[in-house]
């Protein structure tokens, strides 16, 4: 007996304009009852919304509306693949960090001192690693659209 795999679809909301402003996809991975709620808000067009941010966005952009279509599988498995090769790229970086650590361990007599500066070289290496990250993501959202927010009513 065969067991098939159970496919999720996921949905991107993409908010798309009438001037000649590019579409930009605002979020990604969603489910369809995520997608189609974020669409059914008033406040992800310009011809409903009322927020300051949403009158705002279009005094500067003109007219627009959020939709949902489903996420473009080449383009997931181009950003999986991209983030596995960075994963990868890492562990090479602190294995070969690492190597002399080990070979120094392995002299007779060991060399601990040696050992111990490598290892020194690769957790440093995982922190400036883990920091670029930190920043790559913060430069991220610094620079993100600011989109409107829900109205509590």
């Amino acid at each position: 007996m065969t067991r098939e795999r159970e496919v999720t679809m996921s949905y991107d909301i993409t908010r798309f304009y009438a001037s000649d402003e590019p579409a930009r996809t605002i979020a990604r991975g969603l489910t369809l009852e995520q997608a189609q709620a974020h669409c059914k808000d008033p406040e992800t067009s310009s011809s409903t919304a009322t927020s300051d941010e949403a009158t705002a966005h279009t005094r500067t952009y003109g007219l627009w509306f959020d939709g949902y279509e489903e996420e473009n599988v080449e383009d997931k498995a181009c950003r999986d693949r991209l983030a596995l090769a960075s994963h990868q790229l890492v562990i090479d970086k602190v294995e070969a960090l690492l190597r002399p650590a080990r070979e120094g361990l392995e002299l007779d007599p060991p060399r601990s001192a040696h050992a111990a500066e490598k290892i020194d070289d690769a957790l440093e290496a995982i922190d400036h690693l883990k920091g670029k990250r930190r920043r790559q993501a913060r430069r991220a959202v610094e620079s993100a659209p600011v989109w409107p927010r829900r109205r509590e009513e």
